[in-house]
Protein backbone atom coordinates (compact mmCIF):
# COMPACT_ATOMS: atom_id res chain seq x y z
CA UNK A 1 0.00 0.00 0.00
CA UNK A 2 2.77 2.48 0.64
CA UNK A 3 4.32 1.83 -2.59
CA UNK A 4 1.26 3.21 -4.34
CA UNK A 5 1.79 6.14 -2.15
CA UNK A 6 4.70 7.10 -3.56
CA UNK A 7 4.90 6.06 -7.17
CA UNK A 8 1.97 8.05 -8.27
CA UNK A 9 2.82 11.46 -7.08
CA UNK A 10 6.40 10.16 -8.77
CA UNK A 11 4.41 9.28 -11.92
CA UNK A 12 2.59 12.63 -11.87
CA UNK A 13 6.02 14.57 -11.54
CA UNK A 14 7.78 12.68 -14.25
CA UNK A 15 4.79 12.45 -16.73
CA UNK A 16 6.31 15.67 -19.04
CA UNK A 17 9.19 13.27 -19.44
CA UNK A 18 7.49 10.24 -20.67
CA UNK A 19 5.46 12.29 -23.09
CA UNK A 20 8.84 13.46 -23.97
CA UNK A 21 10.81 10.45 -24.32
CA UNK A 22 7.76 9.35 -26.43
CA UNK A 23 8.07 12.05 -28.46
CA UNK A 24 11.66 11.99 -29.45
CA UNK A 25 11.54 8.16 -30.35
CA UNK A 26 8.36 8.37 -32.15
CA UNK A 27 9.57 10.89 -34.59
CA UNK A 28 13.60 9.93 -34.79
CA UNK A 29 12.05 5.98 -35.34
CA UNK A 30 9.41 7.49 -37.82
CA UNK A 31 12.23 9.47 -39.53
CA UNK A 32 14.73 6.16 -39.76
CA UNK A 33 11.88 4.02 -41.22
CA UNK A 34 10.50 7.09 -43.47
CA UNK A 35 14.14 7.08 -45.05
CA UNK A 36 14.60 3.27 -44.89
CA UNK A 37 11.04 2.87 -47.04
CA UNK A 38 11.64 6.11 -49.55
CA UNK A 39 9.09 7.93 -48.06
CA UNK A 40 10.41 11.02 -47.55
CA UNK A 41 10.06 11.67 -51.26
CA UNK A 42 6.34 12.01 -50.89
CA UNK A 43 4.22 14.52 -50.16
CA UNK A 44 0.78 16.06 -48.85
CA UNK A 45 -0.50 19.18 -48.60
CA UNK A 46 2.59 21.02 -49.72
CA UNK A 47 4.71 19.25 -47.33
CA UNK A 48 6.77 16.19 -47.86
CA UNK A 49 5.61 13.67 -45.51
CA UNK A 50 8.36 13.74 -43.00
CA UNK A 51 7.65 16.95 -41.76
CA UNK A 52 4.27 16.57 -41.76
CA UNK A 53 3.48 13.55 -39.76
CA UNK A 54 6.54 15.01 -37.62
CA UNK A 55 4.22 18.08 -37.28
CA UNK A 56 1.33 16.09 -36.47
CA UNK A 57 2.83 14.08 -33.65
CA UNK A 58 4.53 17.24 -31.84
CA UNK A 59 1.04 18.64 -32.39
CA UNK A 60 -0.48 16.24 -30.18
CA UNK A 61 2.17 15.62 -27.73
CA UNK A 62 2.09 19.24 -26.99
CA UNK A 63 -2.00 19.40 -26.43
CA UNK A 64 -1.57 16.41 -23.98
CA UNK A 65 1.22 18.31 -22.03
CA UNK A 66 -1.36 21.51 -22.46
CA UNK A 67 -4.10 19.42 -21.16
CA UNK A 68 -2.03 17.72 -18.13
CA UNK A 69 -0.20 20.71 -17.07
CA UNK A 70 -4.06 22.64 -17.21
CA UNK A 71 -5.60 19.84 -14.89
CA UNK A 72 -2.35 20.07 -12.42
CA UNK A 73 -3.08 23.52 -12.31
CA UNK A 74 -6.31 23.48 -11.13
CA UNK A 75 -5.36 20.52 -8.97
CA UNK A 76 -2.74 23.34 -7.10
CA UNK A 77 -5.24 25.92 -6.84
CA UNK A 78 -7.20 23.27 -4.06
CA UNK A 79 -4.10 22.86 -2.60
CA UNK A 80 -3.08 26.46 -1.55
CA UNK A 81 -4.63 26.10 2.02
CA UNK A 82 -3.78 22.95 2.84
CA UNK A 83 -1.44 21.67 6.10
CA UNK A 84 1.98 21.11 4.60
CA UNK A 85 3.44 22.33 1.48
CA UNK A 86 4.79 18.56 0.03
CA UNK A 87 1.65 18.53 -2.07
CA UNK A 88 2.02 22.09 -3.06
CA UNK A 89 5.60 21.92 -3.96
CA UNK A 90 5.41 18.86 -6.42
CA UNK A 91 2.49 20.35 -7.81
CA UNK A 92 4.69 22.86 -8.98
CA UNK A 93 7.30 20.99 -9.68
CA UNK A 94 5.29 19.03 -12.16
CA UNK A 95 4.18 22.16 -14.48
CA UNK A 96 8.08 23.35 -14.05
CA UNK A 97 9.14 19.55 -15.82
CA UNK A 98 6.00 19.91 -17.89
CA UNK A 99 7.03 23.77 -19.24
CA UNK A 100 10.77 22.28 -19.88
CA UNK A 101 9.20 19.07 -21.53
CA UNK A 102 7.47 21.11 -23.86
CA UNK A 103 10.47 22.82 -24.98
CA UNK A 104 12.64 19.75 -25.09
CA UNK A 105 9.54 18.60 -27.55
CA UNK A 106 10.00 21.89 -29.67
CA UNK A 107 13.81 21.43 -29.95
CA UNK A 108 13.23 18.07 -31.01
CA UNK A 109 11.82 19.35 -33.73
CA UNK A 110 13.20 22.26 -35.31
CA UNK A 111 15.92 20.36 -37.02
CA UNK A 112 12.85 18.52 -39.16
CA UNK A 113 12.39 21.96 -40.78
CA UNK A 114 16.05 22.73 -40.96
CA UNK A 115 17.70 19.86 -42.38
CA UNK A 116 16.48 17.21 -45.29
CA UNK A 117 14.51 13.74 -43.78
CA UNK A 118 17.42 11.69 -44.75
CA UNK A 119 20.33 14.12 -45.11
Amino acid sequence: MKEQVIIRPLLVTVFGLIVWAAHFAVIYGFNALACELGLDRQSAFGLTTVPLTISIVTTVALIVLAIFALSVWKSGSRLEGQQGQTPYFLNRVTITVVAISALAIIFDTIPVYLVGACA
